[in-house]
């Protein structure tokens, strides 16, 4: 397996598990309005931002296993701060991406 199908079949797990936005493109983390003008304290920090938004902690497990299977280096689910509704992203921090 050449690098390129390996990098395809990781784009392909990321857009099975991914949240989507009401186009059907995956969904990505942003800073809200407030937070950009600075009338809000950033709730997250800048390395979330554009991150992959997964639904749930137990989706982006699974994403993560699936991935480094393909050989991506070992993977954290984390809640995202800046989410009411409690999504989550991956990182390859210990520590979980804070």
């Amino acid at each position: 397996m050449t690098s390129d199908d390996t990098l395809d079949q990781r784009g392909k797990v990321v857009a099975r598990y991914a949240r989507r936005d009401w186009r059907g493109r995956i969904a990505r983390c942003l800073p809200s309005k407030a937070e950009l003008s600075g009338a809000k304290r950033r709730r997250e920090s800048t390395g979330s931002d554009r991150k992959v938004i997964y639904a749930d902690l137990a989706t982006a497990e699974t994403a993560a296993r699936e991935l480094e299977k393909l050989g991506a280096p070992p993977l954290r689910a984390y809640l995202c701060n800046r989410s009411k509704r409690g999504h989550a992203h991956l990182t390859s921090m210990p520590w979980g991406g804070r």
